[in-house]
């Protein structure tokens, strides 16, 4: 049986991803950094392949007993003292990926794109579907990942691949062990340090993984399918966690008058201490006052896939969150009694 090479699979999408793809009989090489954590994968019985994504040689022979690539790797930052570090990993990456993906002779690809390369609705009311691409980011990662993705159906169609894009909406739950900005968005929260600043679409990781392998058979070459679960107005996200926090978060940000110059204050110590600044001018211009709704409906067609609803999805979130430490020592033990961890989850 030929193998999956699964790109960035020490992430927290990437690590569930190796493990549907187990659960569902297929083959796995999974491709890890020589300096990558690998906790993620423990438990597992399987031989990596070291490489890069930005080393195609590494790539070539990594792939060269497979059949398909799913490439989830990316640098999940929203900044860098060079910003062009963070388009660079997402852009010359993807080009990488597929030029080799070509020389080993394989056919298709799945490119885990954002649904921040579609962008965010002014209007909850209004969630946005593929048809949409985000022309209006400031953020690299944003660009970054619009840019990508762009590069992949060119290049794909190019080289003569079958190039399929899923973007995923905030991605949530086990595995991730740094607490992506995805995750912080609802765990701050829930541990009582910040507020709800937008109705969002929430899905569990697991869901998400399972769309890509979904994806290798049913996706069609050339489409983007949104990968998500239900759309969560602010009143109803912030019920959802008050039970965990302890009181209901609160559902605003302050103006973004005041937001602008504190974000220059904060990105101007972050070029001294090279620790990311909690806002940017870029963030302010690209999502505050705005909402990460989304229509789903293709993916639950094509895919066949009916994700966890948002209250699973938040009980889950509040696991891993438990597990992790969190949520403070008293809240994260109290609800590690409500929601016990899996006995397979491996602490840092």
């Amino acid at each position: 049986m030929k193998s999956v090479l699964v790109t960035g699979a020490t992430g927290h999408l990437g690590a569930n991803i190796v493990r549907e793809l187990l659960a569902g009989g297929r083959a796995v090489v999974p491709l890890v950094r020589p300096t990558a954590n690998r906790i993620a994968l423990q438990g597992l019985d399987l031989e990596a392949a070291v490489g890069d994504i930005l080393n195609r040689a590494s790539l070539r022979g990594a792939m060269a007993d497979c059949d398909a690539v799913i490439h989830s790797a990316a640098a999940y930052v929203m900044w860098a003292r060079n910003p062009n570090d963070i388009i660079r990993t997402a852009v010359q990456g993807t080009r990488n990926v597929l030029h080799a993906a070509k020389e080993a002779g394989i056919k298709r690809v799945v490119y885990t794109s954002s649904v921040a390369a579609v962008g965010y609705s002014a209007d909850p009311a209004r969630p946005y579907d593929e048809r949409r691409w985000n022309a209006r980011a400031r953020n690299p990662y944003i660009r970054g990942k619009t840019e990508a993705e762009q590069l992949a159906f060119e290049l794909g169609s190019e080289l003569g691949l079958e190039v399929v894009s899923l973007l995923p909406v905030g991605v949530l739950g086990r595995l991730d062990y740094r607490k992506t900005p995805t995750s912080a968005g609802v765990v701050d929260p829930m541990a009582g340090k910040g507020p709800i600043i937008a109705a969002a679409n929430l899905c569990d990781v697991r869901d998400t993984a399972r769309a890509h392998v979904l994806a290798l058979e049913a996706g069609r070459p050339g489409e983007r399918y949104i990968v998500g679960g239900d759309n969560v107005g602010l009143a109803e996200l912030a019920e959802l966690i008050e039970p965990i926090a302890g009181k209901k978060p609160p559902q605003s940000l302050p103006p973004k008058a005041l937001l602008w110059p504190a974000a220059v204050l904060m990105e101007g110590m972050a070029r001294v201490t090279g620790k990311p600044p909690a806002i940017t001018r870029d963030a302010i211009h690209d999502v505050v006052g705005r909402h990460f709704v989304y229509d789903t409906t293709k993916m639950r067609q094509e895919l066949d896939l009916e994700p966890r609803g948002a209250r699973e999805v938040i009980a889950e979130t509040a696991r891993w969150a438990a597990f992790m430490g969190w949520l403070g020592k008293r809240r994260s033990a109290k609800l590690s009694e409500l929601y016990p961890p899996d006995p397979a989850w491996h602490r840092l």
